[in-house]
């Protein structure tokens, strides 16, 4: 088998920082199916362009907030494809970096326990804060917001598109770097 370009740089890093959302989750996916049902439509993932998901739905910042925590997005949520496999072959190097709420990384630490991953660390940060705070010299970076790739010093800087439509979404305007299609 032939070796990724991907797989050779992870193989290389000493620590892999993996985002969560549109990551290794496919959150537009839940968020849709929680939405299309609230409001009797039918979208789909792939059609979300705006990070509030105000394009498609008529819905508040304190609604999303709500829903990212609440058990029916965690009932919904469904790992992207792959994704398990790659944590499975990395989990040794792997350290994933979420933004949320208390309560949203507690149900995300639950989740990815139930799956098998409770040996891999999550770091939670709140909002307002910058992934950049974190040292992630000489390390791989995968994530699929623009600004959370720009703020940080990690040697790798990738940016996970979790549709491969050919469409940038809001939150990943202006990257001009490497993207990763698939895991």
């Amino acid at each position: 088998m032939v070796k990724s370009t991907f797989e050779r740089l992870c193989d290389k890093s000493p620590i892999l920082f993996l985002d969560c959302d549109g990551v290794l989750f496919a959150t537009n996916d839940a968020m849709c199916e929680i939405l299309n049902k609230k409001y009797d439509v039918r979208h789909k993932g792939c059609e979300v362009t705006n990070w509030n998901y105000d394009d498609l739905y008529p819905v508040t910042e304190k609604e999303i907030d709500e829903l990212f925590e609440s058990k029916e997005f965690f009932r919904k949520v469904k790992f992207v494809k792959g994704a398990k496999r790659f944590l499975t072959k990395y989990r040794d190097k792997t350290i994933i970096i979420t933004k949320g709420s208390r309560l949203n990384y507690a149900r995300k630490r639950i989740y990815f326990d139930k799956a098998g991953f409770s040996d891999i660390p999550i770091i939670p940060l709140d909002f307002k804060l910058s992934k950049g705070i974190i040292n992630m010299k000489g390390c791989v970076f995968v994530d699929d917001c623009t600004v959370n790739l720009k703020e940080s010093n990690a040697k790798w800087k990738i940016m996970f598109m979790e549709y491969s439509d050919g469409r940038d979404r809001s939150w990943q305007q202006n990257w001009r770097g490497d993207r990763l299609y698939r895991w």
